[in-house]
């Protein structure tokens, strides 16, 4: 089977099966209760599902999920590590638990797949005696289950959490390392394949368990991983995945893959990076120097950095995305619709880190020089200047080192390495994020004069060009396309601070304008702006008109002005211990985080919400005061988690209501917030809660989308939306009783069934055996008949057929004394269906499915087989 083959095999398998095949999520999440930077796992959609905060569109539901994970980055290009994968699910809410988890996970490695049962073992949570049950009724080798405690699954906080049972694939005994060799020990002889999470508790902030509403099926399966299993490959990187990716480079760069081990791992970096960039950017994430954007850029430029140890000096990178894209399009039409722009992206950005590559080859041949003459060893700070500044990864500069017999102090540059990860962690992010060294910003606040910020007063200000900064240095100019970072002598853009993002604009000269992306204060007295060069050049000195985005700032106002009321309102509600620990204030949302214990009840969400409205429509003045810190401490005004106050401070008040310190953006009188609503609330952490809001104009598109959507659903159920709780509520109740008639006339249905089969069955011997092509309209029909039928035969054996959505499908059923004997529905079924399908189960029952021309011939190949055993 090729890769589409698999993946399709897997949603079609669970779709017959009663699941809903729900679209992956984009690589960036769209819900605000994610809250990691990438999609990283499919269970993020059923969250609200898991927690019965949301109603599913089906209790039974299967997804495809393209994921990125990056954690492990260093170690791409091994035989396991990956940066983008897919993950095949399928999920359960609130519908079948263990027993049918394993029952399904079985069926599909053995039967559809037909990986031979042999090679499967699993591993439980000590003690869970059911799954380990469920496993032996499938057919299980009781030796090849194990118990762990590391069979538990949550999220590391607050969350759902459960114990999860391993299905691990066997390599075979040569990459064994002893008797001890077992999945549970992680020997490298198994290969954890499909994970089963028993979804059943919330984990509280106090690592407290409590029950979830239902129990919950939460199943993962790498499919990079499975396909290597069914195409019985090494490692994902000789799958059809990644081999036309990988043959692309090869092509390029002349190399041959499978010849240099270390040429290989480059290779292998530039397959995996392709995938992960094509899908990056097809989602809407561009290259930047932070967040989304620097993961990007981070990926691109290893990608073409490998390109390099390759051989490959000019741009190619367009090369293996391009096969990356032909080779995933199939099942995501996206990339093909996005195609050009991803292939405009890429050439781009990988033209412009080419220069950049220069210059540091450059630097890179000073420190050779230097090294040469004193005793042949490039310095670890050196090394990780390369890295930090020219974005060269270590394994490079070694690689250019060797080649002129030299070597690199590696130890040294991971003691660099320490030292700026605990600068990271201390908070100065600029080193990091923005790609600038701080000693950069450090020198320019020493010799410019602090920036004048006027975006208190005004949003449009003549000032003049005091400094650009480009690739972490200082230049005198910047050109057209150039992504640099801007000093003004005075500007109205305010800088990132006490949790209001910083504003976008552009700034304007009379030789070119830059689109002003974001700002920030990297230094105390400078303020920069983060911005690309869409036309032109600008230049120190330049007098330029700086615009700030005035819609977007407007859609802060009340965001920032509605913080401040919900700060307040919780306080009153909860009590003062309800302190701020973090916020973000954005044109779309707020997002306020808070010391509080326990969730917060609905009346209490109600009472905070109410508590704001009323303030808002109040009409309070919003008052901005300049006076000392002792001062606004006398009169009240609170200081927030986080912030640095000097000696003179600002007091944003809100009628005699709200005062806190603040040197943000705020509205002239809250009533101009017009509306503020609580759409989550959310554990976060130990002992911290999250609130989200929406305020103003992005409150009102809520309200008019919800009601839009109340008005459509109403429509389509044929009912008032006044009226369309007492309508939903009838629908499914009239849904559960049609369900509990349909299960009893299929019930009636096969047991009137299997009379006219038992009466067609023939002797063999001294048992009964049906063999019988039927009409069946599902899979569950033709395992109830199965029953009926067994149900009805002291001793015999019963195996049906049928063609269920155009693919064969068939059962056996063993009585239990000729199981005994030595019958096996598994061995038999599986027997039979050879060279024209799969089947698997246990003694007792099997199942299968293949080409449904061969039903025929499979039923008649089951009673050749029963003959045969009875007869010698």
């Amino acid at each position: 089977m090729n890769s589409d083959e698999i993946r399709q095999a897997f949603i079609d398998f669970f779709v017959e099966r009663g699941h809903t095949h729900l679209e992956s999520l984009g690589l960036v999440p769209s819900d605000p209760s994610i809250t990691t930077l990438f999609t990283i796992a499919g269970m993020q959609q059923m969250i609200p599902y898991f927690l019965g905060r949301e109603v599913p569109p089906n209790r039974r539901l299967v997804t495809v999920q393209r994921a990125l994970r990056t954690n492990d980055i260093e170690n791409v290009g091994d035989d396991t590590h990956l940066t983008f994968l897919e993950m095949l699910g399928n999920f359960s809410v609130g519908d079948y638990f263990k027993r049918e988890a394993v029952q399904y996970t079985w069926e599909f490695l053995t039967g559809t797949l037909g990986i031979p049962g042999e090679r499967w073992w699993a591993t439980i949570y000590p003690g869970d005696e059911i799954t380990r049950q469920a496993w032996l009724d499938v057919g299980m080798d009781p030796d090849h289950i194990g118990e762990t405690e590391d069979n538990w699954w949550s999220q590391g906080t607050v969350g759902p959490a459960g114990t999860d049972s391993e299905a691990n694939y066997d390599r075979g005994e040569e990459y064994g390392d002893g008797p001890d060799c077992r999945p549970e020990n992680e020997c490298e002889r198994f290969v954890e394949t499909w994970n089963n999470v028993f979804m059943e508790f919330f984990v509280d902030e106090n690592g407290e368990r409590g029950p979830l509403p239902w129990p919950n099926i939460d199943t993962g399966m790498g499919f990079e991983r499975l396909v290597t299993i069914v195409q019985g490959k090494q490692s994902p990187y000789e799958t059809d995945l990644f081999q036309p990716i990988i043959g692309v480079a090869s092509e390029i760069s002349g190399r041959g893959y499978g010849v240099d081990r270390g040429l290989d791992r480059s290779f292998r970096i530039i397959a995996d990076h392709s995938r992960a960039i094509s899908f990056l950017i097809a989602d809407g994430v561009m290259p930047s120097s932070e967040g989304r954007g620097y993961v990007l850029r981070r990926l691109l430029r290893r990608a073409v950095l490998h390109g390099r140890l390759l051989g490959i000096e000019k741009p190619f990178l367009a090369g293996p995305v391009d096969a990356a894209i032909r080779i995933l399009s199939g099942y995501y039409t996206l990339l093909t619709a996005r195609r050009d722009h991803i292939m405009r992206v890429v050439d781009g950005e990988e033209r412009r880190f080419l220069h950049t590559l220069s210059r540091g080859l450059s630097l890179f041949e000073q420190y050779a020089i230097s090294a040469a003459e004193n005793g042949g060893v490039i310095g670890g700070s050196d090394a990780f200047t390369l890295s930090d500044t020219y974005g060269f990864p270590l394994e490079l500069t070694v690689e250019l080192a060797a080649d002129r017999g030299l070597r690199v102090d590696e130890q040294g540059f991971a003691g660099a390495l320490e030292k700026q990860r605990k600068r990271s962690q201390s908070g100065r992010k600029f080193t990091h994020e923005v790609g600038t060294p701080i000693h950069t910003y450090a020198h320019l606040a020493e010799e410019l004069q602090p920036t004048l910020f006027t975006g208190y007063e005004e949003l449009i200000t003549q000032t003049d060009v005091a400094g650009i900064i480009a690739e972490g240095e200082p230049v005198g100019r910047a050109m057209e396309g150039d992504e640099v970072e801007i000093i003004l002598t005075a500007t109205p853009f305010y800088a990132e601070s006490g949790g209001q993002v910083g504003d976008t604009g552009s700034i304007q000269g009379d030789n070119g304008v830059a689109r002003v992306v974001d700002t920030q204060r990297p230094a105390a007295s400078l303020i920069v702006h983060k911005a690309v060069m869409e036309t032109g050049s600008l230049a120190i000195g330049d007098a330029v008109v700086a615009r700030v985005d005035t819609e977007r700032r407007l859609h802060i106002l009340p965001h920032h002005s509605g913080t401040h009321l919900l700060h307040k309102a919780l306080r009153e509600v909860l009590g003062p211990e309800a302190t701020q620990a973090g916020s973000l204030v954005a044109p779309d949302r707020l997002r306020f985080d808070f010391r509080w214990p326990h969730p917060m009840t609905r009346d209490q969400i109600r009472e905070v919400q109410d508590r704001v409205n009323a303030a808002i429509w109040a009409n309070l003045p919003v008052r901005k005061e300049t006076m000392s810190r002792d001062e606004a401490k006398q009169e009240g005004a609170m200081a927030l988690f986080g912030e640095k106050y000097g000696e003179t401070v600002r007091v944003v008040s809100m009628g005699e209501w709200s005062k806190e310190l603040c040197g943000g953006t705020h509205v002239d009188r809250t009533g101009d917030i017009g509306l503020l609503l609580i759409t989550s609330e959310s554990g976060i952490g130990s002992g911290i809660r999250r609130i989200e809001a929406l305020a103003g104009a992005a409150a009102y598109a809520y309200v008019t989308d919800l009601r839009e959507r109340l008005d459509n659903i109403a429509a389509r159920l044929e009912a008032n939306p006044e009226s369309l709780e007492g309508r939903a509520e009838h629908l499914v109740t009239e849904s559960k009783e049609r369900e509990r008639r349909i299960d009893e006339l299929t019930r009636r249905l096969a047991a009137r069934e299997a009379d006219r089969l038992v009466s067609d069955g023939i002797a063999i011997d001294s048992m009964t055996v049906v063999a019988d092509h039927i009409p069946a309209e599902s899979m569950d029909y033709l395992k109830s008949t199965t029953d009926a039928v067994k149900s009805k035969l002291d001793r015999g054996i019963v195996v049906l057929g049928s063609v269920v959505n155009g693919k064969g499908t068939y059962t056996m059923a063993v009585t239990r004394n000729l199981a005994t004997e030595g019958y096996s529905a598994s061995t038999l079924l599986k027997e039979a269906a050879r060279g024209k399908g799969g089947a698997g189960g246990n003694p007792e029952f099997a199942s299968g499915g293949g080409d449904a021309a061969g039903v025929e011939d499979v039923l008649t190949s089951a009673v050749e087989l029963i003959r045969q055993r009875a007869q010698g």
